[in-house]
């Protein structure tokens, strides 16, 4: 299983023996890693790679980002530190329909996530000395929530008109679907 783990790298001077031990946490419940840089990576050499690069290079890491949260089977956060590069990769990883886990020392909950509402965002309260069982919870959980595959045959009149529209929405066939099918729900409910 492939996951994809991120925090604040502000928040590596308070919190940086905690995000090891979370990352240490996720690769021993059997997770491989999709990037390194949170544990390998100081906060001057982080940004000095990024900005050095210019634009290029801010659309690299970008692109790069987005591709981790993309491929990941789970996306784990951890949001003691406030970061609006965090939260937006966040809106991210739901967009993507992916299992997103929040994880935050106890003392340091994020507020205005804990006010959304979405089938695949998991919070996860830890003390710090209990990461790897809180995170193994927030797995199992992940588990229950991910996707399954569902495939189906359709015309091509059918695919062509699926085609053109999510095209023209930037979007993937899965995303427009599954936009019908919860759109039928709300509406008879």
């Amino acid at each position: 299983m492939k996951a994809f783990f991120n925090a604040p790298f502000r928040g590596k001077k308070i919190h940086g023996t905690y995000y090891e031990t979370i990352f240490r946490a996720i690769e021993k419940l059997g997770y491989n890693h999709l990037d390194r840089s949170i544990v390998e990576d100081n906060l001057e050499t982080h940004y000095k790679k990024i900005t050095e690069g210019g634009g290029e290079s801010y659309k690299q890491f970008y692109d790069t980002t987005l591709g981790y949260l993309k491929t990941a089977d789970v996306n784990i956060f951890e949001c003691s530190f406030p970061s609006l590069g965090l939260g937006f990769q966040i809106e991210k990883s739901l967009e993507f329909n992916k299992p997103t886990i929040i994880i935050y020392l106890q003392n340091y909950t994020p507020f205005f996530l804990a006010g959304v509402k979405d089938e695949k965002l998991i919070f996860a309260k830890t003390t710090g000395k209990d990461v790897e069982k809180v995170l193994k919870k927030a797995f199992e959980e992940a588990k229950k929530r991910a996707d399954k595959r569902f495939n189906f045959f359709i015309s091509p009149y059918l695919l062509s008109y699926l085609n053109k529209v999510t095209k023209n929405q930037n979007i993937t066939k899965s995303m427009f679907i599954r936009g019908l099918i919860l759109e039928h729900m709300r509406s008879h409910q």
